[in-house]
């Protein structure tokens, strides 16, 4: 919708859902992910991660992006296609994320 590639857009939401999702997670899914990234914890992950968009210079929040607010995006959000997610995630708890960026 803002010609934005999709990864892209993904990676601005993924520093914020590591930081909402991760405390709410297992040991066992914890374990996976610290270990995917050869990290002690999240805030590693969240340094590696961050280090890595930066040399690629991808966008780190929704203020870099053109002509998009909040209430436009979250009415794009299927609910449905996020009820996987550790956090049961609904309309506020979206906006936490969102606070997040």
């Amino acid at each position: 919708y803002h010609k934005i590639p999709h990864g892209e857009a993904v990676g601005i939401f993924i520093l914020p859902f590591l930081k909402f999702n991760f405390p709410l997670m297992n040991k066992k899914r914890k374990a996976i992910i610290l270990n995917a990234f050869d990290s002690n914890s999240i805030h590693e992950i969240i340094e590696k991660l961050g280090n890595i968009k930066s040399s690629l210079s991808l966008r780190f929040n929704l203020n870099e992006v053109k002509d998009l607010n909040d209430k436009d995006l979250l009415k794009n959000v299927n609910i449905q296609r996020l009820s996987n997610n550790p956090g049961n995630l609904n309309d506020q708890k979206l906006k936490k994320i969102l606070e997040i960026i």
